[in-house]
């Protein structure tokens, strides 16, 4: 199988493109936290996430003390309630990982690391499907009795997202269970494995409702503590084009 027939496999276990490319973005109430929050000065973040299904672009409703917050591909900004600029950071990339960065997050550092991220997550892997990327098949594998298919995921160079190559872990039923990859805004040296169960369906999209990312060593051996990121997700909003529907 190549990595365009395994691709497409996992569109059609997600949900299908054609469904997908009805929506406009998707709205979803979340908890995230983890220690690569806390290990940077941030604390759990509670809000509601509106992804954009087109571009790479998040709001987050509440943000902190903020009404409103959002990314948008490499620039972060928080609003008030009227919608007037409170805080804004353009290349909001090029600031990760140095100096202070290092060791403590402002809350804009905090927004394009969360942002980027649900962008990512969220829109996987319909946005695998968009041009400039590149889809290649890595083998299977059995981890722990389960057997994966494995896709290898190059992402085109302006699209924010962790690294630019990553390998996702397809189950049975072609699912999106697992990714890896290297958390670059936080250090070169931060591999990461990420796993995604829960999954749920909301009008005939599934999605995973439980995720959580536990750091990789040498040879790439998941280590089962700490855990670097958490994301529950407890309602999702699909909004078509025309009108919403949500469950």
């Amino acid at each position: 199988m190549s990595g365009d027939e395994l691709l497409a496999c996992s569109l059609d276990a997600h949900g299908s493109l054609e469904r997908w490319q009805q929506l406009e973005k998707i709205g979803v109430d979340l908890v995230t936290g983890g220690l690569a929050l806390a290990a940077h000065g941030q604390r759990e973040i509670r809000t509601h996430a509106v992804v954009s299904t087109r571009e790479p672009r998040v709001a987050l409703s509440p943000y902190r003390q903020w009404p409103r917050a959002v990314f948008e591909r490499d620039r972060v900004f928080i609003e008030d309630v009227r919608g007037s600029v409170l805080a804004e950071r353009m290349h909001a990339r090029a600031h990760m990982g140095r100096g202070r960065r290092a060791l403590w997050w402002d809350c804009l550092d905090a927004l394009y690391f969360v942002g980027y991220a649900l962008s990512t997550y969220l829109r996987a892997p319909f946005l695998f499907a968009q041009e400039g990327f590149l889809v290649e098949t890595a083998g299977t594998i059995t981890l722990n009795g389960d057997r994966w298919q494995r896709l290898r995921v190059t992402f085109p160079p302006d699209e924010p997202t962790h690294c630019r190559t990553q390998l996702y872990y397809l189950d049975s039923r072609a699912l999106i269970r697992r990714l890896d990859y290297v958390a670059e805004p936080i250090g070169r040296w931060a591999h990461a494995a990420h796993f995604c169960a829960d999954y749920r369906e909301f009008l005939g999209l599934r999605m995973a409702t439980r995720r959580w990312v536990l750091p990789r060593g040498p040879g790439g051996t998941v280590w089962p503590w700490p855990r670097l990121v958490s994301i529950r997700i407890d309602s999702a909003e699909l909004v078509h084009r025309r009108g919403s529907a949500s469950c």
